[in-house]
């Protein structure tokens, strides 16, 4: 009904411009546009709506661009989630999940054959097609949207008379509800309110287009209810539970859940639950180690061994791990995948527990004390500052401050704000440090904490991700991210009590129910500035491939091992002794 080629250009119709040209010469005016989806998409996100030949070259020019970085499907969903369908007082109604509840009150996914084709046929002119003030021009319009649907094989004849003699079926009172996400809006009045004085958005008529993707606000909405719902019994306190979700490429927000009801409004435990964060923030003492690939590298050699370190006022600190018991000599890619905390306390007070605490303020602006157990994780953040941080790995060593508005236009249709979309890329170092430590992490599901995600089937995706869990199990977290999306879940209790769940057991089900539904990319780790080489199960040395018990590790360029051990001898041992014994 809009583009008919929609599928087949590339964001502009030549023949339906020709077209529009040869009205507007007879007419002697701009009174046609000829424009596709894609333009009408560039047009509401980024354009006025003046008639001026300056700006439908630039809407064209915007909407070619569009087409080569995306494909159709993604301009389609974007288009279906921002066309313009109705108003209901001040509240315009933006999309067709908007529109289904507006006109029928469901949700877009219960829609009927005869639903879709009057909202399909009131793009044209939601006011001039309104069904409620003229039912009759909305049941000529609708009808012209079957027979199109029937013409081109969407409808056979019998689905198209069916729908035709119903009626238009919408409800007497709009059902649009005020609120559907209040946890991701809630971070949009936030951000908003840092960026404009209070004054300046009251009463201005503003519209601002946020980042929520509506399909991943859905699905981490269903996670983290299921999810809390079978672990909920008896034994254990009343459940709560929080996710971020975000773009790993640029930083924004797609989702956010506050509550374990979450269309409930009030605490939103995404942004002011702060909880402490236990092992999920070990990564980032790893970080520090292999920002020096002259003293450390994935293949050293740390003791996990009893360590007692001296604290103010005469007192010490001497943490255990969590099985009770110590693994001696291990190499820092286990000792974080396996989450080892006295080996891991052994590197933080080696790199500096000072420079911990100021890596935390560069990348989430977090304020933690440098005690040594800020080492484990003792510290109280937000699941949406834990994201923050994050941000930092799953994006590859790039800093993007994490945004849930694209950009604020007026009344008029004139950008009030466009955030910045462009991030600096990554210093050199910063990627070579964030893709070892994202390799570590990749481990940690492979063969680690995390290993309960390979049996849920998400091998494919190359997992990274790190669990977490307080004292006494009162706070589950896990983060982790593929090639698409980072996210980072939460499960605890608001009383602060015991819940009994670790982070694999609790907080890491809800991110892989999340990711299992949510379409995404498998985490690729580039070699760039990395080289690879296999490293002597006995020394800190590179050996050959067939060595016994040799395993292979990356490394910043031009900084292996400078020593190398052959097993040549020891397998001309072994096969005279093999010998001897028969």
């Amino acid at each position: 009904m809009e583009d008919r080629d929609f599928k087949h250009h590339r964001g502009i119709d030549p023949m339906g411009i020709l077209r529009a040209a040869w009205v507007n010469m007879r007419e002697g005016g701009l009174s046609q546009g000829g424009s596709t989806l894609t333009q009408q998409l560039v047009r509401s996100l980024f354009l006025s709506r003046e008639k001026v030949f300056s700006r439908k070259i630039n809407e064209a020019l915007y909407a070619m661009i569009i087409e080569a970085r995306f494909d159709k499907g993604t301009i389609l969903e974007a288009y279906l989630n921002q066309v313009y369908l109705g108003q209901s007082g001040s509240q315009a109604v933006h999309g067709v999940s908007a529109a289904s509840e507006f006109w029928f009150g469901r949700e877009v996914r219960g829609l009927r054959e005869h639903e879709i084709a009057l909202l399909i046929g009131m793009i044209r002119g939601p006011s001039y097609y309104d069904p409620r003030r003229y039912p009759e021009r909305a049941l000529a319009r609708r009808n012209l949207v079957l027979d199109m649907m029937a013409e081109t094989g969407l409808l056979d004849a019998d689905t198209q008379a069916a729908a035709k003699a119903r009626g238009l079926g919408i409800t007497t009172r709009p059902g649009v509800a005020g609120n559907r996400h209040p946890a991701f809006l809630d971070l949009v009045r936030r951000q908003l309110e840092r960026d404009y004085p209070a004054n300046a958005l009251r009463g201005a008529g503003l519209s601002v287009y946020t980042t929520l993707a509506p399909s991943a606000q859905m699905y981490a909405e269903a996670s983290v209810r299921e999810n809390l719902d079978a672990l909920q019994n008896e034994r254990r306190p009343a459940l709560q539970g929080a996710m971020v979700v975000t773009d790993v490429r640029s930083g924004e927000v797609v989702a956010v859940v506050g509550d374990r009801v979450p269309g409930r409004v009030g605490f939103n435990r995404a942004i002011e639950a702060q909880r402490p964060v236990g092992s999920v923030l070990k990564p980032f003492v790893y970080l520090l180690a292999m920002a020096q690939p002259g003293r450390y590298s994935l293949a050293t050699v740390v003791d996990d061994a009893p360590i007692q370190v001296s604290l103010p006022g005469g007192r010490s600190w001497a943490p255990e791990n969590s099985d009770g018991r110590s693994h001696g000599r291990v190499r820092l890619i286990d000792a974080l995948a396996l989450s080892y905390n006295q080996a891991t306390v052994r590197l933080g007070m080696e790199v500096g527990v000072d420079r911990l605490a100021q890596l935390l303020k560069v990348l989430g602006e977090v304020d933690a004390p440098a005690n040594p157990s800020l080492i484990l994780g003792s510290v109280d953040l937000s699941p949406l500052a834990v994201t923050q941080l994050y941000q930092f790995l799953a994006s590859g060593g790039e800093i993007q401050p994490l945004r849930a508005v694209r950009g604020v236009v007026d009344a008029d249709g004139k950008p009030v704000n466009r955030y910045r979309e462009d991030i600096d890329p990554a210093q050199g170092g910063d990627s070579i440090t964030a893709r070892l430590v994202t390799i570590a992490l990749q481990r940690a599901v492979t063969d680690g904490t995390g290993r309960g995600l390979m049996s849920d089937g998400l091998g494919w995706m190359r997992v990274a991700g790190k669990t977490g869990t307080s004292n006494d199990g009162r706070d589950s977290w896990f983060a982790g991210y593929t090639g698409s999306h980072l996210a980072v879940a939460w499960v605890g209790n608001d009383a602060n009590e015991a819940t009994g769940l670790y982070g694999a057991t609790g907080a890491m089900r809800l991110w892989s129910t999340l990711v299992r539904s949510l379409p995404g990319e498998p985490l690729q780790v580039g070699d760039t500035d990395l080289q690879w080489a296999w490293v002597s199960a006995e020394e800190y040395a590179t050996t050959d491939e067939t060595c016994p018990q040799a395993q292979r590790y990356p490394f910043v360029r031009g900084y292996l091992p400078g020593y190398h051990r052959g097993c040549t001898v020891e397998r001309v041992r072994g096969w005279f002794g093999r010998d001897n014994r028969e």
